[in-house]
């Protein structure tokens, strides 16, 4: 389950190299018109649920980002997990950038405007913090189409993530194992909130891995999981 602007080919690359081990589904965010509002995180863990059904029950899940928010939803009301890994759930921990007050609006008015390059632009400095100058490099990239074709899901991620606060209640009722993830390459604040998940759950595993920002390679990805969802209580991870 990918985050923001994470469409369904960001995982191809560790599908493959899960392959040998795992059949991996890959959903994520749609290019496509997006749905007439209100939109409701209850379809999003129906999707699941559906994924999930599709492939006989009891599937792995592994959510990143914002995904991870909803994955851990989902494994919370029912839907049929049998292990759990989340990569950087980015609950706004201290030392976290604050979301801007009338940010989902803003999108709202932004998106429904047709002003997609703003919306964007408005979610990398904002939301996620990246200097101006760094946004302006990928407004020049060949991948700044498919940004701007993603940007009405920019409100379904932030309405997954709620107030940002870390959901202590909620993750603390989860009865199955949760691997949390995250980049030695990422900031302390994303780094801090996968800390803060790992010690919210009843049975978690916390590991750093090698990366970059909010990312770490397929391989690295592939390798972790493998060894968390088929030998579950192997030494390798960080309590």
């Amino acid at each position: 389950m990918g985050g923001a602007f994470d469409d369904r080919h960001v995982w191809v690359g560790a599908a493959a190299a899960l392959a040998p081990d795992l059949t991996a589904a890959t959903p994520g965010a749609g290019t496509g018109t997006a749905a007439p509002p209100p939109y409701r995180i209850e379809r999003e863990v129906e999707d699941l649920d559906a994924i999930v059904r599709s492939v006989g029950g009891g599937a792995y899940v592994h959510g990143s980002s914002s995904g991870a928010t909803l994955a851990l939803l989902g494994a919370s009301i029912g839907v049929a997990v049998r292990g759990l890994s989340v990569f950087e759930p980015p609950f706004r921990v201290p030392g976290a950038r604050p979301v801007p007050d009338g940010y989902v609006d803003r999108l709202v008015e932004m998106t429904g405007r047709g002003r997609r390059g703003e919306a964007v632009s408005y979610f990398m400095t904002e939301v996620v913090g990246l200097s101006q100058e760094t946004v302006e490099d990928v407004r020049r990239s060949s991948e700044w189409p498919d940004l701007e074709a993603m940007a009405h899901t920019l409100v379904h991620d932030a309405t997954i993530m709620g107030d940002g606060a870390v959901p202590v209640e909620l993750l603390s009722s989860l009865p199955l194992p949760v691997l949390v993830l995250d980049s030695s390459a990422s900031p302390a604040w994303l780094r801090d909130a996968a800390a803060a998940t790992a010690q919210a759950l009843p049975d978690a595993w916390h590991r750093s891995l090698p990366g970059t920002f909010h990312n770490v390679a397929p391989q690295t990805l592939a390798a972790a999981l493998v060894d968390f969802f088929l030998q579950p209580r192997a030494g390798t991870a960080e309590a």
